[in-house]
């Protein structure tokens, strides 16, 4: 245990551990008080924490993101990314955490240029053009089964107002896929849907690296990059998938 030794004037402050004396002697008679200061609750050394991730995806290739004449240039608003995460954390040290656990995740990437739907071909991923209807939404989506773990560490004296960063690892086993086009089909006053299942040339596994900057208790920022690329090899163009977005219901 480190023993802190705090004076001022006649009065004197040992701490050992969660133990404190105090010692007076500013009176005619010596005092002393012996207390033992409380368990920080609100940081025990292991805790378990249920939160939700929130972001946009988005796609590079070659290290850029698409551009716009590509159709697969994906759209921000709408290419959401829901992340339900059930995570363990235990202290290594003061400052240090080590954080682990399951997520269930979800992507979508919904498509720039809507007149754009993505087919299985017999070979491969295509991207067609629909010239026959009017398209009024394109995307493709796909859901993991993720196992993450994090080192984080806190930068400020108070751990409730400081700068936290964590980083590390995932990998993630994808549980479905498909392509989804909405559409309008002249003479018929209601949108059209459909909907195919892209998961045969979709990679089985994703892995990658996640960063998080946290900001005071309640606001964390966080994004992956998946090191593999989305479809298979030889099945569809080379893509990245990379997020950002916001952690929310942090403990």
């Amino acid at each position: 245990e480190v023993v802190r030794v705090l004076e001022n004037g006649a009065e004197t402050e040992v701490r050992v551990g969660r133990k404190r004396v105090y010692v007076d002697e500013s009176g005619e008679n010596t005092k002393v008080k012996i207390d033992s200061s409380p368990k920080d609750e609100d940081h025990p050394a292991f805790k378990i924490n249920f939160t939700l991730d929130l972001g946009v995806n988005n796609f590079l290739e070659d290290g850029s993101f698409p551009t716009s004449d590509q159709p697969y240039a994906t759209k921000g608003w709408g290419s959401w990314n829901v992340g339900l995460n059930w995570m363990g954390s235990q202290r290594l040290s003061d400052g240090l955490r080590w954080n682990f656990g399951l997520a269930f995740q979800w992507y979508n990437f919904k498509f720039e240029n809507r007149d754009f739907q993505a087919v299985r071909g017999q070979d491969e991923i295509s991207f067609v053009e629909r010239t026959d209807v009017t398209g009024v939404k394109s995307k493709l989506s796909a859901s993991y089964l993720t196992a993450m773990t994090l080192l984080e560490v806190n930068l400020g004296k108070d751990k409730d107002k400081g700068l936290t960063l964590a980083a590390g690892p995932y990998i993630g086993y994808r549980l479905g896929g498909r392509s989804k086009f909405v559409y309008e089909e002249s003479g018929r006053a209601a949108d059209r849907t459909e909907k195919i299942n892209t998961g045969l040339y979709l990679e089985n596994l994703r892995y990658g690296f996640r960063g998080e900057v946290g900001v005071g208790k309640y606001i964390t920022f966080f994004s992956t990059y998946d090191l593999n690329e989305l479809f298979q090899e030889g099945k569809g163009p080379a893509l990245n998938p990379i997020t950002f977005g916001i952690k929310l219901l942090n403990d």
